[in-house]
């Protein structure tokens, strides 16, 4: 894979089609400025210079498409080296989409996938053809997703993403996440920087919302608050870092708030298919030369198990996931039968030595922090 993505790399470097586009705009402004001399009927039009712009423009722009062509081709046969293969030869135990009960499984993973992305029409589609029933309650979640979405990163806009937060915010504190202080935060600097001429605006909403978080963002409030002895462009103000809006943070926010929605939910960080598609990508290669060596030796090599590769797969870290779990307390492997459960302070034990814990209180302490718990407040955790 590291042959396409250089060959990636070079594609994007490759600045012929942005130099075409430049010199013909660039031309055409220089034809409308003569045609204006011409209905002025200026004697300073001379049609031997025009002739030699647009000669010249003609030859830059078969330079520019002889360069991009090269660039495309070659990004073509690399393309086609590394993916000349039979997908079916390569892997072996297939998915068997004839059971209806494998179907659904992946028709349900699509269905989720879809509804995180907002394509509520073809997450319906598919619902309908697989007769699966999605809970309107779920839908309504989505579909308030989707609204928020659309506010933050097409319309930069923050009150729905705001008022959602606000609601969940003992969820939020639950999991230790600081989205509520991000959206407060981010509104804040988007208020200092439309009233560059008063701070005030800015310091009034400062006052009502960032008192709650004084115990865990102090050092950034102050930087904040300090910002506004400045103008929001001001070179001198030594807060700037902490004002910046370059590093696209409604994209960034959603993608937290998305995280925090699905943790909500029952659901995964990230979509099911989506880290499938990834960790597949990455794997290919293997296959590809494993199935190579096989046909070389004239016999196939061994592969019996299903939920086990012959080879190893470097996989980044985001998609390393573990489906042990060893009890810290009773230093036991979890089973089906014995879960691993999550205290409210998210730390984990399994469930028979959460059991034990109960018959000695009503109330259940954490054995590795001191915070106390009721048993509505524990969860039964499931790896993936």
């Amino acid at each position: 894979m590291n042959i396409v993505q250089e060959e990636v790399e070079r594609l994007g470097k490759n600045k012929a089609l942005e130099k075409c586009i430049k010199e013909s705009n660039d031309l055409l402004s220089y034809l409308k400025q003569k045609q204006e001399q011409l209905n002025q009927d200026t004697d300073d039009l001379k049609v031997q210079d025009v002739q030699i712009k647009i000669n010249y423009w003609a030859n830059q722009s078969l330079k520019h498409e002889k360069s991009l062509n090269t660039v495309i081709k070659k990004y073509q046969k690399s393309i086609d080296k590394v993916f000349n293969f039979d997908l079916s030869e390569v892997y072996r135990h297939r998915i068997p989409l004839e059971s209806t009960r494998c179907r659904q499984l992946v028709d349900r993973a699509l269905i989720m996938h879809l509804l995180r992305i907002g394509d509520f029409e073809a997450a319906n589609t598919i619902a309908k053809m697989d007769n699966i029933q999605v809970p309107d309650q779920l839908l309504n979640k989505f579909h308030e997703l989707e609204e928020i979405s659309e506010d933050l990163t097409v319309h930069h806009r923050l009150e729905k993403a705001i008022a959602w937060a606000n609601v969940n915010k003992h969820n939020l504190q639950r999991i230790g996440s600081d989205l509520q202080f991000n959206l407060h935060k981010l509104k804040f600097i988007d208020i200092y920087k439309k009233n560059p001429s008063s701070p005030y605006p800015a310091y009034e909403y400062a006052k009502i919302n960032f008192p709650h978080f004084g115990n865990t963002h102090l050092d950034v409030i102050s930087k904040l608050m300090s910002s506004t002895i400045f103008t929001p462009n001001e070179p001198e103000n030594p807060y700037l870092d902490s004002i910046d809006l370059t590093s696209s943070p409604y994209q960034k926010l959603f993608t937290q708030l998305s995280r925090d929605f699905c943790s909500f939910v029952g659901l995964s960080s990230e979509s099911p298919i989506f880290n499938t598609l990834q960790a597949s990508y990455i794997a290919i290669p293997n296959f590809v030369k494993f199935n190579k060596i096989s046909k070389m030796k004239n016999e196939k090599l061994d592969w019996t198990s299903e939920n086990e590769l012959p080879f190893e797969v470097e996989l980044p870290k985001s998609l390393q996931f573990h489906s042990i779990f060893i009890c810290p307390v009773s230093k036991e492997e979890t089973t089906p039968q014995n879960s691993p459960m999550a205290l409210g302070c998210r730390h984990l034990i399994s469930k028979d030595s959460l059991a034990k814990l109960k018959k000695r209180n009503s109330s259940i302490k954490c054995p590795y922090c001191p915070k106390t718990f009721a048993a509505n407040e524990i969860q039964e955790v499931q790896f993936i």
